[in-house]
């Protein structure tokens, strides 16, 4: 069939060399004349002559070279034009062309101004944002450094508190000393006063579709993913305990790893020149992830799913997750979703093109496969489930009052999160209201398991 890198013409038109364009524009590509639609060979009268028009055509209107040639296939003299994907843009009559699928469409506005602006080295999201380090989370900084040097993406030898050569390391320091569009989305404590997508929002919607709660995420991009999982697991679809016979076992609703990967992807691939924030929607049998810029030039769905390369709309906020540990390789994350998806009992994960953007949505899980370790347990716990425990194991038969007090947390957060872990089976309590005294359950938990 023809695709993205093939199409195919019983004859050959001088308004052909638009498709000639599209494909040195995008990947490459293979154009056949003598070839119907149906994919029946009729061959070309007089090829050699056509060759010579077509050879002549694309040197003095597209000023490129392409392999071309006249070769028999089913008997039939047919041309073949084998053309690269270029350095550079090239126009046809002014305009520029690209391959979508098995079509050729004309490039418009602010894509093409990207594609001029990349030609040049240049990318707005590089651009000044007028803030300067100072006006930066100096926290998420450091706790970005920390991230990195854990997992030795990050030399042990980066001075933590020298914020400008961390920021310079990633080019996101410019000359006159203020800070890209990137580096503020990253580490500015409010990224919206920058960007009016650069943050995230959660609904939650019944069978009908009716809005029942909703979440507004703001943080410095590089604390997003983590602060989402949070809010995810723990007020909208905590994990459970079911029953199998007599033996407990954990379930997840959906993959942690793959909606982890899921909701990152969208964070890192957002184009945020639309400014709208990425949007998870809950539904009572599945998360929608939405986010604006749909896939690279030329991809499709299929593409997507397949074996592909990897390409990040920004390169520079896909080089900061990629040291903070949040990805192994970009090129492979939809596989793994996938894989993640099998291995809990999920439906294949759907991607959508949709509103000028792209819908992932997970569907529920029919039931866990597997008991869960102890590990596997904990790695499911919030930051803040992991510090009360941590505060639990070093001081039993605490109240929730005491332990909101040694953390410095709300009480109703701590009793919520006691709630949800005594579902799970990992604290059990005496007494009753304000009696109440909460302690571990199970014995194999100790600081050792949390870290």
């Amino acid at each position: 069939m023809e695709n993205i890198d093939e199409e195919w013409k019983e004859v050959w038109k001088s308004e052909y060399l638009k498709t000639i364009a599209a494909f040195h524009n995008t990947i490459g590509g293979r154009f056949i004349v003598g070839r119907k639609d149906n994919g029946e060979y009729v061959g070309v009268s007089n090829p050699h002559d056509v060759l010579k028009t077509i050879s002549d055509s694309i040197h003095n209107t597209l000023n490129i070279h392409v392999n071309i040639r006249v070769i028999s296939i089913e008997d039939k003299e047919c041309i073949i034009a084998d053309v690269s994907h270029g350095n550079k843009m090239i126009d046809y009559n002014g305009k520029y062309y690209e391959r979508i699928g098995n079509t050729t469409q004309l490039i418009r506005g602010e894509r093409l101004k990207d594609i001029f602006m990349s030609e040049r080295n240049m990318y707005w999201m590089d651009l000044s944002s007028g803030l300067m380090p100072s006006d930066l989370s100096q926290k998420a900084i450091k706790e970005f450094v920390s991230m990195g040097k854990k997992i030795e993406r990050i030399p042990k030898n980066i001075d933590t508190d020298d914020i400008a050569l961390i920021l310079h390391r990633y080019n996101l320091l410019l000359q006159d000393g203020s800070v890209s569009v990137s580096g503020s989305i990253l580490f500015s404590e409010h990224p919206r006063s920058i960007n009016r997508g650069a943050f995230l929002k959660i609904g939650e919607f019944d069978s009908d579709e009716i809005l029942r709660r909703e979440d507004i995420i703001e943080t410095p991009l590089i604390t997003l993913p983590n602060k989402i999982m949070e809010i995810l697991f723990e007020k909208y679809i905590p994990p459970r305990f079911i029953y199998d016979g007599a033996l407990r076992k954990l379930s997840y609703q959906y993959p942690v790893d793959g909606l982890r990967e899921l909701i990152i992807n969208a964070i890192v691939h957002m184009d945020y020149k639309i400014k709208e924030p990425v949007s998870i929607y809950i539904y009572p049998n599945r998360i929608e992830i939405f986010c604006y810029g749909g896939l690279p030039p030329g991809w499709t769905v299929k593409t997507l799913m397949g074996h592909h390369r990897s390409i990040p709309r920004n390169k520079t906020l896909a080089d900061v997750f990629h040291d903070a540990g949040y990805v192994e390789n970009w090129a492979q994350g939809i596989r793994k979703v996938i894989s993640d998806c099998e291995n809990n009992g999920n439906p294949p994960p759907e991607f959508v093109l949709k509103d000028e953007g792209l819908s992932a949505t997970l569907y529920i899980a029919s039931g866990p496969k597997t008991e869960p370790t102890i590990k596997e347990v904990i790695g499911s716990l919030s930051s803040k489930q992991k510090d009360i425990l941590s505060a639990l194991i070093q001081n039993p038969m605490s109240s929730g009052t005491s332990i909101a007090s040694i953390l410095g947390m709300n009480d109703k957060t701590v009793n919520r999160n006691l709630k949800i872990m005594h579902e799970m089976g990992l604290v059990d309590k005496k007494g009753e209201r304000s009696h109440t005294k909460w302690f571990i359950s199970t014995e194999s938990l100790n600081l050792d398991a949390l870290n």
